[in-house]
């Protein structure tokens, strides 16, 4: 989205609340704004803000439209439920499973398994365990995940690949474990 676009959205917001443009640096606050929204489609910012404007009384802020904007983009599937039941079915192909399908689970279960040794691992627990003990520890540590992918998603392209080569940097648990 253009920092024109956003100069659009921030018009319509001030329609419904003219105090919305009284502030000390309105440059500044543009220029902020028109980053948030640089890699967001501007159709889906408009709608993201009208939506906003319509469901409070209240001048929404930028995090009222990221958070529209992530409801709107987020698929209905994206559930904890849908998470845990492709992690089960892939524990259950885990010594079977190619990097390819590995690499089209969720994001939440990559991270939760760690990798293809740590998918493994799960695949050969004890399935009373892994369907009481496993679950409950995903259940858990899911919600942070997902807000780690949608932070993940609303980076630029380049700071996002920064951080994943961080992410690649850090040394692999499971490859420190073989060596010992």
């Amino acid at each position: 989205m253009t920092q024109a676009e956003t100069s659009k959205l921030m018009a319509l917001i001030a329609e419904e609340h003219p105090k919305f443009l009284e502030t000390p640096n309105p440059k500044k606050r543009l220029e902020f704004w028109a980053e948030a929204f640089q890699y967001v489609p501007y159709e889906l910012a408009e709608f993201a803000t009208r939506r906003a404007l319509i469901e409070s009384v209240y001048q929404p802020k930028l995090a009222d439209i990221v958070q529209r904007i992530k409801e709107v983009a987020t698929p209905k599937n994206d559930t904890v439920t849908d998470a845990w039941n492709a992690l089960s079915k892939a524990a259950g192909r885990a010594s079977v499973m190619t990097a390819e399908e590995y690499e089209k689970l969720p994001y939440e279960v990559k991270r939760f398994c760690g990798g293809r040794t740590g998918l493994l691992n799960l695949g050969m627990l004890d399935s009373e365990v892994f369907h009481s003990v496993t679950r409950g520890q995903f259940m858990r540590v899911y919600d942070s995940l997902k807000r780690a992918r949608e932070t993940m998603e609303l980076m630029s392209p380049h700071l996002r690949q920064l951080a994943e080569g961080v992410i690649r940097a850090l040394p692999d648990v499971d490859s420190e474990k073989e060596e010992d």
